[in-house]
C-alpha cells in the first residue's frame, strides 16, 4: 500500500482527488489537510510516496511547498493540479522535479494516466529497493558491511532500516521449499504475523527474517517462531524448525548472529524434536533423550565422526553435573563404560584403558569432567588432516560434476561416508564457508559464464545449473552479484 497526502485550502476539490484515487482499491492510503504548513509537518514525521498540491495556495504555494517536501522526502512523487495552464507554471514544476502537471478541471481519464504512470514508478523503484536491500543484506550476514559494498552511487543507498533490526529468526526446511514457494511465503507470513520484519532468501532451504523494533521477551519471541512453525506446516505441508537470534542493538552484530545460527545448524540434535530453536541451545533432559545421546556417542563412534562425539560427550558431561540420585560408583561406571565404547567402536585407534582406571577412582565430579575432555582433546588431535582434504576434495568434485540438480547435504555426506553434521564440520573447517552456500555459489558462477559467453536463454541458464524457478533463479542472481542475469549479460557485451 502505497500512502499519499493531498493539499488544497478547497475542500471540495480534496474530496475530488480522494474519490478518484479511492477507484484503485486498497493499493493507496489517504490523507488530506487544507494547508502547506500542515503538509511539512507531516513529512517531518511521516513517509509518503505521493504529494498532490494545487499550485495556488495562500501563505505558501504548491511550487515553494514542492521543493520544501523535495528536501525533506526526495523520492516523493508529486502531482500539481492547476487551472493555470501557463507553460510558466509547467516548467518551473519540472525543474523543481515534479513528477507531473494536471490541469483543472480534472479530465478523469488524464488523471488515471497520470497515477498509472505514477504506480508504475513507484513499483519500479520499490523492486529496485527490494533488490538493493536483499544484496546489501546478504553480503551484510556475510561479514560485508554497507560502506565496502561495490555501489557506484553510496550517496543514493539508502540504509536507515538497518537501525531498525533488532532480532533475526531463521527458517530451515529439508527440501528445496523456497525455490518452489518462495514467491508466496513472504506474502503469507506477513497476512498472519502482526510482527513487523523484512525478509531476505538465502537458498533453497533457508530463509531469514529480521525483525524490526521487536521488543518482546524471549517466551514471546519463541511463540512467533512457534506461530511459524504451524503456519507452513498447514499451509503448505512442510515441515521446518526455526532458529532464533539473540537480541542485539547496533546492525553490525548481524554477522555475529548469523555465525551462531551456523554453530546450532550443527549442533541442534541435542535439542531432540524441537522445532523452535534459541541460543544458547535449550538442554534436553528427559531420561528418554539421555538414552538416545548414549546411543548417539556409540554410533558416532562407529563412525569415526569425532565432532559430534566431541558434542556428544561433553553436553553430557555438562547434564550429569546436576543430576540428582545417581550414587559415586554407578557415575564412576557410567563414564567408564563410555571410554571403553568409544575405544572398542574406533577399534582401538585411540587407547583410553588408563583413563577408564583413573575414572573409577575418582571422587569428585569435577575430576571426571577433566579425565573426559582430556579424552575428548585425544580425539581432536589425531584427526587426519590429510583425510578431512582428501573428503573435501571429494565432496567439492561432485558438486562441480552434479550443480545441475538438487544436492542434499545427506546424499553428500553419503558420498563420503559420514555423518551429515560432521561433513559440515570438516566442509567449513577447510573451506571457510558452508556446504549451502559453496553450492549456491558455484552455481552462481556458472550462470555468471554462461551469460557471458553463451547465448542461451535466461530460463534454459536457470535449468542448467539445478533451477527450475527461472524468477527464483535470477532473484538469487542478482542477491550474489547485485545485478539482474539480463544486465549481466549486457555489461559483457
Amino acid at each position: 500500500m502505497y500512502k499519499v497526502i493531498i493539499v488544497d485550502d478547497e475542500q471540495i476539490e480534496r474530496q475530488g482527488i480522494e474519490f478518484l484515487i479511492r477507484q484503485y482499491g486498497d493499493l493507496f492510503e489517504t490523507a488530506s489537510v487544507e494547508s502547506s504548513e500542515e503538509v511539512l509537518k507531516r513529512l517531518e514525521t511521516e513517509n509518503y510516496d505521493i504529494l498532490c498540491t494545487d499550485i495556488k495556495m495562500p501563505f505558501m504555494d504548491g511550487l515553494e511547498l514542492s521543493k520544501h517536501a523535495l528536501d525533506l522526502q526526495p523520492k516523493l512523487k508529486i502531482i500539481i493540479f492547476s487551472a493555470y495552464g501557463e507553460f510558466g507554471y509547467a516548467k518551473t514544476a519540472i525543474n523543481l522535479g515534479v513528477s507531473d502537471y494536471v490541469l483543472k478541471p480534472v479530465n478523469i481519464d488524464e488523471f488515471q494516466q497520470v497515477f498509472d504512470k505514477i504506480l508504475l514508478e513507484l513499483e519500479e523503484d520499490e523492486t529496485k529497493r527490494n533488490y538493493e536491500r536483499d544484496y546489501l543484506l546478504l553480503n551484510l550476514l556475510n561479514g560485508i558491511l554497507p560502506d565496502k559494498l561495490p555501489f557506484t552511487n553510496k550517496s543514493n543507498m539508502h540504509t536507515g532500516y538497518l537501525k531498525e533490526y533488532t532480532r533475526m529468526l531463521l527458517i530451515e526446511t529439508s527440501d528445496n521449499f523456497f525455490e518452489v514457494s518462495n514467491e508466496t511465503i513472504e506474502k503469507g507470513l506477513k497476512e498472519n504475523l502482526t510482527a513487523n520484519f523484512d525478509y531476505l532468501n538465502i537458498n533453497q532451504y533457508q530463509s531469514i527474517l529480521f525483525l524490526k523494533n521487536y521488543g518482546a521477551d524471549q517466551e514471546e519471541f519463541v511463540r512467533l517462531g512457534e506461530k511459524i512453525y504451524d503456519f507452513l506446516k498447514e499451509e503448505y505441508k512442510t515441515l521446518c524448525y526455526i532458529v532464533l537470534s539473540r537480541e542485539f542493538n547496533n546492525y553490525t552484530q548481524i554477522p555475529a548472529e548469523y555465525a551462531a545460527f551456523e554453530e546450532i545448524q550443527e549442533s541442534r540434535f541435542f535439542t531432540g524434536n524441537t522445532p523452535v530453536i534459541s541460543y544458547p541451545l535449550k538442554q534436553n533432559a528427559s531420561s528418554e533423550y539421555m538414552s538416545d545421546l548414549i546411543s548417539r556417542i556409540h554410533y558416532y563412534a562407529t563412525m569415526k565422526d569425532t565432532y559430534s562425539l566431541r558434542q556428544c560427550v561433553l553436553y553430557f558431561c555438562r547434564h550429569y553435573r546436576y543430576r540428582q540420585g545417581f550414587s559415586k560408583m554407578y557415575m564412576n561406571y557410567i563414564f567408564s563404560e563410555m571410554l571403553k565404547a568409544i575405544s572398542e567402536n574406533l577399534l582401538s585407534e585411540y587407547e583410553f584403558s588408563g583413563e577408564m582406571q583413573q575414572i573409577l577412582k575418582c571422587n569428585s565430579y569435577e575430576e571426571i569432567i577433566e579425565i573426559m575432555e582430556k579424552s575428548i582433546e585425544k580425539l581432536e588431535v589425531k584427526e587426519n588432516e590429510q583425510q578431512n582434504n582428501k573428503i573435501t576434495d571429494t565432496v567439492i568434485q561432485y558438486i562441480h560434476n552434479n550443480y545441475q540438480r538438487d544436492i542434499t547435504l545427506e546424499e553428500l555426506a553419503k558420498e563420503v561416508y559420514l555423518t551429515p553434521s560432521y561433513l559440515s564440520y570438516i566442509f567449513r573447517k577447510k573451506t571457510g564457508t558452508t556446504l549451502v552456500k559453496f553450492i549456491k555459489e558455484y552455481r552462481m558462477e556458472r550462470a555468471k559464464e554462461y551469460l557471458e559467453n553463451t547465448n542461451m536463454k535466461i530460463v534454459d541458464i536457470s535449468k542448467q545449473i539445478g533451477y527450475t524457478n527461472c524468477s527464483y533463479f535470477c532473484q538469487n542472481f542478482r542477491s550474489v552479484y547485485g545485478i539482474s542475469p539480463a544486465a549481466c549479460r549486457q555489461i559483457s557485451k
